[in-house]
């Protein structure tokens, strides 16, 4: 159970920890955006939702962390339909962290990464983690 813990805050920290993160709630929720892609969480942080604006070859998804420490199942990818939305959560706590990724379709429509926002903290950053 150790070494999964410690499997589990590795994949955290690498798979989040890009640049400088945000903590920037809002009545709204929370939101970060690059190109037609948008993922957003709700005040109640009980949902990712990610969005793909336009069918057009780009591909977007959402990397998410919920604040449940005994859950180990993290991280968590969700991914945007080409031109379409799709919402993801857990019964096992709410939204912590996520952080938006992008890239494209090859000739054979294969999902090729290019690159991920900076995380945005739906709950602030632990101090262990700052």
């Amino acid at each position: 159970m150790v070494g999964r813990t410690c499997t589990v805050a590795t994949l955290l920290a690498g798979a989040l920890a890009l640049g400088p993160a945000a903590y920037a709630g809002t009545a709204a929720g929370w939101q970060a955006s690059s190109g037609d892609g948008r993922v957003t969480v709700p005040p109640g942080r009980s949902t990712v939702k990610v969005c793909d604006g336009k069918a057009d070859g780009r591909v977007y998804k959402a990397v998410w962390m919920n604040d449940n420490k005994l859950d180990a199942r993290g991280p968590f990818e969700v991914r945007a339909p080409q031109g379409g939305c799709k919402t993801d959560s857990s019964v096992l706590g709410d939204v912590w962290v996520f952080k938006i990724c992008w890239g494209h379709l090859d000739a054979n429509r294969h999902v090729v990464w290019e690159k991920c926002g900076a995380p945005v903290w739906a709950k602030p950053k632990p101090d262990h983690m700052k």
